[in-house]
């Protein structure tokens, strides 16, 4: 019994191994996965435009006060 679980098991892996002509899956969904990193990256980009904006108003803060104080 054993072994006839071993001998369809090996052939199972020597028939899945030995499908050729079929697309990968990983290419057929490149178009999506650009997408969504296209979207991501556009959100870091935002994201990194708002943290600029934040530190440049922090540093006239700190100038405003600097001024102030001396």
């Amino acid at each position: 019994m054993k072994r006839r679980l071993w001998i369809m098991g090996a052939l199972l892996l020597a028939l899945g191994g030995c499908s050729g002509g079929e697309e990968p899956l990983a290419t057929s969904e490149k178009p999506v996965q650009d997408h969504l990193f296209k979207a991501q990256a556009m959100a870091m980009e935002k994201a990194k435009g708002v943290e600029q904006m934040l530190q440049d108003a922090a540093d006239a803060k700190r100038r405003e006060i600097e001024e102030k104080t001396y």
